[in-house]
């Protein structure tokens, strides 16, 4: 069931101008409703944060967030009128969020997320990102857009007790692979590796030319040939990816006689696909 449609039933057996779609997570833990806020109408506690009081009105294209302990006042930036939020315990921690739509586009649809507490007015968390068509699963928050010709992704999380950050962020670098950093939650993070995407195994290839020059970067970001090369059915662990002008390479290492990391042409090589 499409959350459009969901919406319309919501409306016919419960005859709430606010209508709610209740997704499972996949871990059990999270929880999280798709509401839409229509104008002059409000949505209570029981769909909002079950635990918290908490109310979300519209009212002259401004989104009022009330809580006991006071409320914050959000533009609305649909030009349809209504807004729409996702609230609910977004990373299983037991704290209330409620994101609320600031932009769509045919492809993105993105929200500003407002934390909810006993103790403090609603508010904007500043360590966290606007979030891009959100998905809840495994304890973290996914973003994914596409961004001209690429999509691109950000996995968002927040352990008890620490502030929320950006843990993964992974770029397609075509329909096989993606580029992924890991980060952790003081912000170091591990050298970019490439993974196939769809088994999320890190990348590998054969080479296919008789000789294949290697590569290196040079300090004006060009890249140079070397005089060693690789030969045909060499297999490399794929690093990272980079594209110029008008050819893309691949970082790689070769484990022979010694381990070597360098950069190939990437039509040098085929790649091992892993599903």
């Amino acid at each position: 069931m499409t959350r459009h449609s969901s919406f319309t039933l919501l409306l016919l057996a419960l005859s709430l101008a606010a209508c709610s779609n209740k997704l499972p997570a996949e871990d059990g833990t999270q929880t999280f409703d798709y509401l839409q806020l229509p104008p002059g109408k409000s949505i209570d506690s029981g769909q909002l944060c079950e635990h918290l009081k908490v109310t979300a009105t519209l009212n002259d294209n401004v989104i009022t967030l009330e809580s006991g302990a006071g409320s914050y006042h959000i533009k609305n930036e649909l030009d349809d009128g209504a807004s729409e939020l996702i609230a609910g315990d977004f990373w299983g921690n037991g704290q209330c969020f409620i994101a609320v739509m600031n932009a769509r586009s045919d492809v993105n649809e993105s929200y500003d997320v407002y934390e909810i507490t006993a103790s403090s007015p609603p508010y904007k968390v500043p360590s966290i990102p606007t979030i891009i068509n959100p998905d809840f699963a495994n304890g973290v928050v996914i973003s994914s857009y596409r961004d001209a010709a690429r999509w691109h992704k950000e996995k968002l999380c927040y352990p008890p007790g620490k502030s929320p950050y950006i843990c993964e962020k992974s770029d397609a670098v075509n329909d096989t692979l993606e580029r992924v950093i890991r980060c952790d939650s003081i912000g170091a993070c591990d050298r970019a590796s490439l993974m196939v995407v769809v088994s999320g195994l890190p990348a590998t290839a054969t080479v296919s030319q008789s000789k294949a020059v290697i590569f290196m970067p040079s300090a004006d970001g060009q890249m140079r040939p070397q005089r060693s090369y690789l030969i045909r059915g060499d297999r490399l662990n794929l690093l990272d990816h980079r594209d110029l002008d008008d050819a893309a390479y691949y970082q790689f290492e070769f484990k022979g006689r010694k381990t070597t990391v360098g950069w190939i042409d990437a039509s040098a090589v085929t790649l091992d696909h892993r599903d």
